[in-house]
């Protein structure tokens, strides 16, 4: 699905870094040991942590060692006889991967490699040493090519929700791509009769197709497992899911034209159907979409059910292939990469619009459109939900005696603490001047008044320190209202939690005070 900005997430979690604005004191350190058994206990755990380090490296290198041999199991069975393969995964992935983990570039980690592509050539081909080990030396080169090529171009990372992020990659797979066609075509020319341009372009354009679909699979998967994972298949209603499919309805529709009509220009077929699915998909998933037709287009091809080749020899017709189902792909990573930038930069408006600059939570109106969405979800789960409403005592008097940038720190302390008393998925917000509103989900009505009181307590407890006078101490009074199950309207949940601050304020002040809304 199109990655869409989500709700504004104000929890600790988001905040961690402000912790430290509250006054917090900073963990103490461990007391020194002296004498001999301090320098011993020093050198031990860097001894093992050396012996701990070294066996993870070990087992990576394996590990990528393994996934060579299959990648490479898997290219060398879409190898026509006498010929290269269709589609080799293997250089791509395991580019990506040193990308990623710079670590394993290492000899090492390059040796190993090479050692898993030779016996995959062992394995299936047979093919003699010497022949293999310098064709996978080229596999290597090329591979080599493009990972110093991303550390000149990109640096240590790539950020696909940058408009020119595709057309920059593409430069690192031209540049990979060149190296091992260079060198494939000098070893094509003197182990056959076929001449050095025709093998340059045959590994060249076998390159190039598969690092430019594969690289955005590789480089992109950490940032979707890592924190892009909203609008998962199994959390759609029947009615997004189903037009969540639509594109690829149309992309399998597509495909199957192109088997039934045939002609030179069946490839181009599912063109528009790629083009949707970028439109609708996250970046990710329109990569994995790409690399499925890939997959598909040079399989049809080499198994005859389009009539690209004339024969399974036909080298021209294999390269002509692979350029054009490149150039098809190319189009839909662009637009994908361009519509990720174009939400990350409405996620920063919409920030920007819904956040209050001095306190960085949400304004009044960011936190009622927020409060209202958490609301709707649990009122339709008919869980519970209370709300606060707290609000700073006598800062007014603040403002007259301390100045208004004394009451800028005080409201800056007081949203620090109050976000640090909340849990991740609370929605905080200032309403206005000195008033905050939150909404707890899911909490029993005691929970909600200790995190009331936990939070009047933190703020009673913090001083304000002012330039050449007395540090400022602050006080808040906190109204709470509860609903089980949640209403369907925010306005009478935050008009209890009003009623009872007004309660709290008439009591003296600094207090919280809690009530039921009654269904």
């Amino acid at each position: 699905m199109p990655h869409e900005p989500g709700p504004m997430d104000f929890s600790m979690t988001r905040w961690r870094n402000t912790w430290a604005a509250a006054g917090e004191p900073a963990p103490p350190m461990a007391p020194e040991c002296e004498g001999s058994r301090t320098a011993e206990s020093a050198r031990l755990p860097d001894r093992g942590n050396r012996e701990s380090d070294g066996r993870r490296h070990c087992r990576s290198t394996v590990s990528i060692a393994g996934l060579a041999l299959l990648l490479a199991l898997l290219g060398i069975a879409s190898r026509s006889p006498n010929a290269l393969a269709s589609f080799w995964p293997a250089n791509a992935v395991i580019l990506g991967i040193f990308v990623l983990h710079p670590r394993l570039a290492r000899p090492l980690g390059w040796v190993s490699v090479l050692v898993a592509f030779m016996m995959a050539d062992f394995l299936i081909a047979q093919t003699p040493a010497a022949s293999s080990f310098i064709l996978n030396t080229i596999n290597l080169a090329g591979i080599a090519a493009g990972y110093l090529a991303f550390r000149s171009i990109f640096g240590a990372h790539i950020d696909f929700d940058q408009p020119f992020s595709i057309p920059r990659l593409c430069l690192v797979a031209l540049a990979a791509a060149a190296a091992q066609g260079l060198l494939g075509g000098a070893f094509a020319a003197a182990t056959s009769q076929q001449p050095p341009l025709t093998g340059a372009l045959d590994w060249f354009s076998e390159g190039f197709l598969s690092y430019i679909t594969l690289l955005p699979v590789v480089l992109g998967a950490p940032a979707f497992w890592r924190g892009e994972r909203r609008g998962h298949w199994w959390r759609l209603s029947l009615r997004r899911a189903a037009r969540a499919w639509q594109p690829m309805a149309l992309l399998g529709a597509s495909l199957a034209a192109s088997l039934l009509i045939g002609g030179g220009g069946a490839i181009a077929f599912p063109v528009l159907a790629l083009s949707y699915c970028a439109l609708r998909y996250r970046f990710f998933v329109t990569a994995v979409v790409v690399v499925l037709f890939t997959v598909w287009a040079t399989q049809a091809a080499a198994l005859g059910l389009l009539p690209m080749l004339a024969s399974p020899m036909d080298v021209q017709g294999l390269v002509s292939l692979r350029l054009a189902t490149a150039s098809i792909a190319l189009a839909p990573l662009i637009i994908a990469s361009v519509m990720a930038a174009h939400a990350r930069a409405l996620a920063q408006w919409r920030f920007m619009a819904d956040s209050d600059s001095l306190t960085a939570t949400l304004n009044p109106r960011g936190f009622r459109r927020e409060a209202q969405s958490l609301l709707r979800r649990l009122h339709a789960d008919r869980q519970p939900v209370a709300a606060l409403m707290m609000d700073l005592d006598f800062f007014k008097q603040i403002n007259d005696t301390y100045g208004h940038s004394a009451g800028d720190s005080a409201l800056v302390a007081a949203s620090n603490l109050l976000r640090r008393g909340l849990r991740k998925g609370d929605v905080c917000g200032r309403l206005g001047g000195e008033e905050f509103g939150v909404l707890l989900a899911q909490p029993s009505i005691e929970q909600a008044r200790v995190a009331a009181e936990r939070i009047r307590a933190s703020i009673e407890a913090r001083a304000i320190p002012t330039p050449g006078a007395e540090p400022i101490q602050l006080t808040a009074s906190i109204g709470v209202s509860f609903a089980d199950p949640a209403p369907a309207d925010l306005s009478s949940l935050l008009r209890s939690a009003d009623q009872a601050l007004y309660r709290a304020k008439r009591g003296g002040r600094n207090r919280v005070c809690a009530q039921r809304v009654e269904p």
